[in-house]
């Protein structure tokens, strides 16, 4: 055991010890690879911005309006009861004639709702849908039930639902992707800059293994170094990463419309992962297979 504390702690004070002599190689890999995870960061923090925004879009586009008209408490419960069995059907707000009639009252300007009948003012369902695509085909269903009116007037929705479904789905699908290309390309950058450090002090890992020094014993203070500018360039990325965060949800705080722009605890969390696993990843992998090809001597 103290045999392998001894040679791990050799290992560290010669990976310390090369990144001192190649200090210019040193920094230029923690610049590259700083920019490399950094473009992650930001590809990532997009497409969870953008995954809000269309969720903001789909609660507001995906609601369909039932207006119920001299209708008894009993049938509006029966109705609401119908409808929340619908497939596809995420959640039921009830307003009231009351309520739809005070909610005027504060829109409009002083005075105007005074003397206006209460028909004007139906009762209202707010059918909330988990699926834009089958907005339209609820609307019908709805239009069938018993007590509800059958025109178009009665129970509205946006007839551009199912194309606006359509549409977030499909930014979705770009945005992940565009997210593992980014992740990818990471990578690549990352391992290139790697093998070009490593290029640069080939012949002081030759004269090592000319000396008798086994490959695991060449190899470990070069996967170190390697993991060590991952690491440094890593946590430079989480701070500038997280007061990029800091400043989207301050936005958020102070101007409502733009409330997808928060960022979660979790998301944070999340990102800080993602950037952790890459660089070590890379680090200790992309160090140690990069190496492979200057052992043979």
């Amino acid at each position: 055991m103290l045999m392998n504390i001894n040679t791990i702690s050799y290992w560290i004070a010669e990976a310390v010890s090369g990144i001192m002599k190649n200090q210019k190689i040193f920094l230029s890999g923690i610049a590259i690879m700083f920019l490399a995870l950094f473009i992650v960061a930001i590809f990532f923090v997009a497409v969870v911005l953008g995954d809000s925004l269309m969720a903001t879009i789909e609660d507001a586009q995906g609601t369909i309006q039932v207006y119920l008209k001299d209708l008894t408490d009993e049938q509006i419960k029966n109705i609401s009861d119908t409808i929340v069995l619908m497939d596809g059907v995420e959640k039921i707000d009830y307003t009231s004639q009351e309520d739809a009639r005070k909610k005027a009252e504060e829109s409009l300007p002083p005075g105007m709702a005074d003397g206006v009948p209460d028909h004007v003012f139906p009762a209202t369902l707010t059918v909330t849908v988990n699926d834009l695509e089958k907005a339209e085909q609820i609307a019908l269903n709805i239009r069938g039930i018993e007590g509800v009116g059958e025109e178009d007037s009665d129970v509205t929705f946006n007839e551009d639902a199912k194309f606006i479904g359509k549409v977030v789905l499909t930014i979705k699908v770009v945005a992940s992707t565009i997210l593992i290309l980014a992740i990818v390309g990471a990578c690549f950058i990352m391992t290139n800059s790697i093998k070009l450090m490593l290029h640069s002090r080939r012949k002081e890992i030759s004269i090592m293994k000319y000396v008798g020094a086994t490959d695991l014993f060449t190899k470990a203070p070069f996967v170190i170094e390697g993991l060590l500018i991952a690491l440094v360039s890593a946590l430079f990325v989480i701070i500038l990463s997280g007061l990029l965060c800091d400043v989207l949800t301050d936005v958020a705080f102070k101007i409502p419309m733009f409330n997808f722009l928060e960022i979660s605890e979790e998301t944070r969390g999340t990102l800080t992962t993602i950037i952790l696993v890459v660089a070590i990843g890379v680090g200790t992998i992309g160090s140690s297979i990069s190496i492979n090809k200057y052992l043979d001597v």
